[in-house]
């Protein structure tokens, strides 16, 4: 165990969530590491959660508690960020359910990585289906010119499974964008962006707990989504960045990409639809973005917002891979296609239009295997990857899967191109 000198900051806003206050605050102030100072910033709850948090703060010394009027987290994670002192910061929910090691964790690895920033793995549980999700992403170090877009996608947008140096948000001024939702995308990637060293660990941490009634998540399915003004500060935020121009460009297709899938997601309501493109067209993004440098899907996208393609799967596959699926074909290596599930099967029906052909598709679903479907059986990936084949990702969330079972370094994440 690391000697506990080092004072870390927990935040945390709180806003009307006495169901689970009181559970999240107990694996708080349990950690195993215990040089903390804790930040309760009450945002004008009216369900109890501030007297909740004026009796904990009564029984431990290092709790401390603003309370203030309503006015969202972004502002409450900045005030208490403002009253912090400590030389690490942790910023989490007020209603999820933390590893009481957590703390401990991160910061041995911070200081083993020699890192100003740890990222950890989660898990969500879903209240209404009882079903709990890993989110694995690894474990390396990445420096800040090795940093790619995948990595950028597993750090996720939350702050909540990140410990992050006190002295690099000072320095470079990161602060939470003041909206009304999805204002922690900005702050979140303007981290990972800036960050020197960052050092992601697999150890699962903590425990997001979804579908909670009044909760954030779902005021923005309900309410309008602010994610493209917080696609468009971090585009602008890139533009000023001091970094290889063809990262940025990398990173600026990725942040598109992610606005395209929330516009063609079948949940979308067309009211939701509608203030989308009044959004997208009140947003600089595409004067600050030279539309030639954008990848050829992205473009068909931006082109034709809510006219010429209208499903995702359209949008995924449109004109999308002839051109890298052309360069594989050069290659002498075998090629793998790496998961079968719903994308796997579309992309096995486009390829089937096509000349190119697969030597095997893979899946660590053990129920999947044997499958044969359109001349190709699906196999364990024991029985595959010795060869160090050419390995086709069509989510990036797998890429990791994909290290766990080769060292194989040819592997096309055709989600990014």
């Amino acid at each position: 165990m690391q000697e506990q000198k080092t004072k870390i900051s927990i935040i945390i806003p709180v806003y009307n969530s006495i169901d689970y206050l009181e559970q999240s605050l107990e694996r708080v102030i349990n950690q195993t590491y215990s040089n903390l100072e804790i930040i309760l910033v009450d945002d004008g709850s009216t369900d109890g959660s501030d007297r909740l948090c004026d009796a904990f703060s009564a029984k431990d010394d290092r709790i401390s508690v603003i309370h203030k009027t309503n006015e969202g987290a972004a502002r409450s994670r900045n005030a208490g960020f403002e009253k912090s002192t400590g030389g690490y910061v942790v910023f989490l929910d007020s209603d999820d359910i933390f590893e009481l090691n957590m703390i401990e964790t991160a910061y041995e690895n911070i200081i083993r990585n020699n890192a100003e920033v740890c990222v950890w793995s989660y898990r969500t549980y879903d209240l209404n289906s009882s079903d709990i999700s890993n989110h694995s992403i690894g474990n390396r170090l990445v420096m800040h010119d090795e940093l790619n877009v995948d990595e950028l996608r597993l750090a996720s947008w939350a702050p909540w499974n990140k410990m992050i140096s006190r002295e690099l948000i000072e320095a470079k001024n990161i602060r939470f964008q003041d909206i009304p939702n999805a204002n922690d995308a900005f702050f979140a990637n303007a981290v990972i962006l800036e960050a020197s060293r960052i050092v992601f660990i697999n150890d699962c941490l903590i425990t997001y707990v979804e579908g909670k009634k009044g909760s954030i998540t779902e005021k923005r399915i309900l309410e309008k989504d602010y994610t493209i003004f917080a696609v468009e500060k971090i585009i602008k935020y890139l533009n000023e960045m001091n970094i290889n121009p063809e990262d940025k460009w990398r990173f600026t297709n990725y942040l598109i990409d992610i606005l395209a899938r929330m516009f063609l997601d079948g949940n979308m309501s067309e009211n939701c639809k509608t203030r989308f493109i009044e959004d997208w067209n009140k947003s600089d993004i595409m004067n600050i973005v030279s539309a030639d440098r954008l990848s050829t899907h992205i473009k068909k996208f931006v082109d034709g917002i809510g006219k010429e393609i209208n499903s995702k799967d359209e949008y995924f596959y449109y004109e999308l891979y002839s051109d890298i699926l052309s360069k594989m074909q050069k290659d002498n290596s075998k090629t793998v296609l790496w998961g079968f599930g719903r994308l796997g099967k579309i992309f096995v029906d486009y390829i089937d239009n096509t000349n190119f052909k697969l030597d095997y598709i893979v899946d660590v679903d053990s129920k999947k295997h044997g499958i044969c479907y359109k001349g190709y059986e699906v196999c364990n990936p024991a029985r595959v990857l010795t060869d160090e084949p050419a390995i086709i990702v069509l989510n990036s969330l797998y890429v990791n899967n994909v290290y766990e079972y080769t060292g194989s370094t040819k592997i096309y994440n055709l989600e990014m191109h």
